[in-house]
């Protein structure tokens, strides 16, 4: 049997995000602000290509392709990882660090045809067949909808674009809810999953920023958030801020 698709999932963002305090201070000094994930992958002589796929719900996912100076598998030789990225992240984790420190490379120098993905409402993924960002109907979305539309858009792409038979809470989620889909996926890693947050405490001075569009807290999460804070003498003081919406930041 050949091999068949290989999804690597992040959950959140502190356990995703490849961030070594040495390797960051050994890369070379030049400038990476505001660099795109091709931008970087490009900076460190990979080559990078640009793919977008549309959910069933309308939604378009951008998805980077990473290869090393070998080129792309053309004949759906190599096997093909998707890289999930985590919790209110990009697929730019995955390039950040030096090219022995970023799995997207270290996966392209061992053979592998790398894919990342961008989860709806990012930064690359801020597109949809019905409404724009500035709407609240084009956030009315949660993470079912992820589950169900984006992991499955994703794989089916990369499946076609290279011929092979078909972030973790979202992968957790499609594959539990989709065996169709998990059936065709040869191995699954998670990195630190997270299926619910009801253990998180906040002990420290908080202040809060919110948006009017806000994925993640709902003016009713906002008050009950602060409420909190303030009974438990850590709270600041808060402020709204127009338009801000978490994941498209």
């Amino acid at each position: 049997m050949s091999p068949r698709l290989v999804v690597v999932a992040a959950a959140i963002l502190l356990c995703c995000c490849p961030f070594l305090g040495q390797g960051l201070a050994q890369q070379q000094r030049v400038p990476r602000a505001g660099l795109t994930t091709c931008q970087l992958a490009q900076l460190q002589g990979y080559l990078c290509a640009e793919h977008w796929t549309t959910t069933a719900d309308g939604f378009g996912i951008n998805i980077q392709r990473i290869a090393n100076a070998s080129g792309f598998s053309k004949d759906g030789r190599l096997i093909p990882v998707v890289l999930q990225h985590g919790f209110l992240d990009t697929s730019a984790t995955w390039v950040l660090n030096q090219a022995h420190q970023s799995l997207a490379f270290i996966l392209a120098d061992s053979g592998y045809d790398v894919w990342l993905p961008n989860s709806r409402g990012n930064g690359y993924s801020m597109n949809s067949t019905r409404f724009n960002p500035g709407q609240d109907a084009f956030w009315a979305w949660n993470f079912d909808q992820m589950a169900l539309y984006d992991v499955p858009a994703t794989v089916s792409y990369v499946q076609y674009i290279t011929g092979r038979p078909k972030g973790a809470t979202i992968s957790i989620g499609a594959f539990s809810k989709l065996p169709s889909l998990a059936s065709g996926i040869s191995v699954f890693v998670a990195l630190a999953p997270v299926t619910y947050t009801a253990h998180q405490r906040i002990a420290c001075p908080t202040y809060v920023f919110y948006g009017t569009q806000d994925y993640l807290a709902d003016p009713q999460d906002v008050a009950t958030l602060t409420a909190a804070l303030r009974a438990s003498g850590n709270y600041l003081g808060s402020t709204s801020l127009e338009g801000y919406a978490h994941m498209g930041s």
